[in-house]
């Protein structure tokens, strides 16, 4: 999900009213992206919590819902990821915190990462359906980074599920030496992997990564990124990136997101050592374009932002377009690399580790179907 530095992220929750006097953005700014697990609480269902708290919903026809239940509750308008805006391992970006601004997960919309096996059933319907493919290019880029392991799971052939033992990796796993014990997430297999394709790889502008672990890479895209070039160029898809995730809401406290997510496990492709072409072609500006599943592949549902600063009992607050690649991709080591040098030259110092991976959400927190993704059409910049 970043690329120029941003300091600090206000982001202001309103669920039905504008904000209360004493819900200032100095007041209530929060941590979007990643902190430790708890244990399960059961979340509201949609209707029937509603319901039962508010009264019957007002008829369709009156063209307004009634007040909700959350209105004037101070603590729903904001919330932190309680580390008191110090720098952690956890966090792509540090921000003062207010204390007790927290949204239990009794209180949330659906939530992320989610498992995208086919038949499962999630148990939060989405009030919206999420956007399509289409949507995209009207979007600003405003960030890249990976994770460790893949957050979503996708329990099928070629997908990504299994734990790093399952799939034979030695632990402990390679990991930052900033953050030695950052949680990852599932794994593609290896088993049709050549013993060549996994020897070992010197990797000089990625921290903290290694041949045949698997990363799921999150191309964040927002209505409020900066405007970088976009002005002057006229064009949709400029580069409006920064380091973190401040620059989603970088010109407005409530943008429209989606994140593209594509899960890759990373080899030693030695035939690309042979001309660094290869690596350019093999590369193909992985930074602003991921590799497109066809439809049959791709699908999309509403969630929320991730990371470990939420688990199944604090839960994110910040609405998020989910387009996920439900199959393993397969990234060269060189590519990955190429890419880490390319971040960095674009100011994305905090994205070249790789981050923690959030716990995979339960079902009465999962949005309750998947959509498939249609093919976006690329921006003129781009083709």
């Amino acid at each position: 999900m970043p690329m120029a530095m941003m300091k600090r992220l206000v982001v202001v929750v309103s669920a039905a009213a504008a904000l209360s006097q004493d819900c200032r953005q100095e007041a209530c700014p929060l941590e979007v992206e990643d902190a430790s697990l708890m244990q399960d609480a059961p979340a509201r269902s949609s209707v029937k919590e509603a319901d039962r708290i508010d009264g019957p919903w007002k008829k369709w026809q009156q063209r307004r819902w009634k007040q909700g239940w959350w209105h004037g509750r101070r603590g729903y308008y904001g919330y932190s990821g309680g580390n008191g805006g110090n720098p952690t391992t956890r966090t792509t970006t540090s921000v003062p915190a207010a204390e007790g601004k927290v949204l239990l997960c009794e209180d949330a919309e659906p939530q992320s990462p989610r498992d995208l096996t086919p038949g499962f059933v999630g148990g939060l319907e989405p009030r919206v359906r999420p956007l399509n493919g289409d949507a995209t290019p009207r979007f600003i880029q405003a960030n890249l980074h990976f994770h460790l392991g893949a957050e979503h799971k996708s329990n099928i052939t070629n997908g990504y599920f299994q734990s790093a033992e399952d799939v034979g990796l030695a632990t402990p796993l390679v990991r930052p030496q900033s953050s030695p014990s950052i949680r990852e997430g599932f794994f593609c297999g290896l088993d049709d992997v050549s013993s060549d394709d996994r020897d070992y790889y010197n990797f000089v502008h990625c921290d903290g990564v290694s041949v045949n672990y698997t990363y799921e890479f999150h191309w964040v895209y927002s209505t409020g990124a900066p405007l970088e070039g976009l002005r002057d160029e006229g064009a949709e898809g400029q580069l409006g990136i920064t380091d973190g995730l401040g620059g989603a809401a970088a010109r407005t406290v409530n943008p429209k997101l989606i994140v593209r997510a594509q899960v890759c496990r990373i080899i030693y492709n030695k035939s690309l050592d042979m001309d660094a072409s290869l690596v350019d072609a093999d590369y193909d500006n992985f930074l602003q374009k991921w590799r497109q599943p066809p439809e049959t592949r791709g699908v999309r549902y509403l969630g929320s932002t991730t990371g470990t600063d939420f688990n199944n009992s604090v839960c994110s607050p910040l609405e998020v377009n989910w387009h996920v690649d439900t199959e393993c991709c397969t990234l060269s080591a060189q590519t990955f690399d190429r890419l880490c040098l390319e971040m960095s030259r674009q100011g994305l110092v905090k994205d070249l580790a790789p981050k923690p991976s959030r716990e995979l959400v339960s079902r009465n927190l999962s949005a309750v179907v998947t959509y498939p993704l249609a093919v976006s059409p690329l921006p003129e910049i781009l083709q």
